[in-house]
């Protein structure tokens, strides 16, 4: 006969905890919508895009090694940040609607994008 001890249960993670704490959700929502604007409509030089993307790659390579909710959430926000300021480029400097041939083309592959 095996008799079976009885383990207290885990705390949860630190990770839960801050994910599913209101106060903390309001808190990255409110930082999300006040900064991810202004990310994606600064003007860069070739020099800051660069260094942008290149923290932008390493900041996903770190945070890829960790496993959870939290980092997923991460990536996300790493792609969303480097998608947005592709398609804000893309809209906004080299869309050319001088025809309606133009406009029909432009739209086109911006959609397929």
């Amino acid at each position: 006969m095996t008799q079976e001890t009885a383990l207290p249960p885990e705390p949860p993670p630190a990770e839960s905890l801050l994910l599913n704490h209101p106060v903390m959700r309001v808190v990255a929502w409110i930082a999300t919508v006040a900064v991810l604007p202004a990310v994606i409509i600064t003007p860069l030089t070739l020099h800051q895009q660069l260094t942008l993307s290149v923290v932008i790659l390493i900041a996903g390579l770190v945070v890829n090694r960790f496993a959870g909710r939290f980092a997923s959430l991460v990536l996300i926000f790493l792609s969303v940040v480097a998608s947005s300021r592709y398609m804000y480029w893309r809209v906004t400097e080299t869309m050319t609607m001088d025809s309606a041939l133009q406009i029909v083309l432009g739209a086109g592959l911006l959609m397929a994008e």
